[in-house]
């Protein structure tokens, strides 16, 4: 399913700006055993800007990320 999300993002590079945010999820913890976890290279040519990680019973984190122009 990731593949598929960061194809998406790489046929539409060229209508993102580095004003358009684009926001994922991520799995930490036991979860990222289940789950594998985004890594840098899916995320290549863009900058991450927030990171908000989970608080309570949430296992995911949530990034926002920005172009690189």
């Amino acid at each position: 399913m990731k593949n598929k999300v960061y194809y998406i993002i790489f046929i539409i590079w060229d209508f993102i700006d580095e004003k358009t945010p684009v926001i994922y999820r991520t799995y930490t913890g036991m979860r990222a055993i289940l789950y594998f976890p985004v890594t840098d290279k899916d995320t290549r040519g863009f900058h991450k800007e927030v990171m908000i990680l989970p608080t309570g019973n949430i296992n995911n984190t949530s990034v926002l990320i920005r172009k690189i122009i």
